[in-house]
């Protein structure tokens, strides 16, 4: 996600064609976004913890089975449509 909002793929490949300028390379700050987590499992809540403590999104999740470290965190459980409707990433 991270390198993908860096844009480091487009990056890796102007400088492989000789092209050293930053034009088009700037990302956005995550801090503030609202980021849906589809699946709670060790993976997601490893992510949602970054997210929310680290970047200081505002986290959303979702999953069948609801995680007691997740709740913890403050994250809010929604339904996957909601997720998908109101997500900024």
């Amino acid at each position: 996600m991270t390198s993908l909002n860096r844009r480091i793929p487009q990056a890796w490949a102007k400088t492989r064609s000789g092209n050293f300028t930053l034009e088009g390379q700037l990302g956005f700050d995550m801090t503030g976004k609202k980021v849906g987590v589809i699946g709670t499992g060790k993976i997601g809540q490893i992510a949602a913890t970054i997210l929310k403590r680290g970047y200081e999104c505002d986290v959303i999740a979702y999953d069948v089975f609801k995680s007691p470290v997740i709740e913890g965190l403050g994250i809010k459980y929604v339904e996957l449509d909601e997720i998908f409707r109101t997500s900024d990433v």
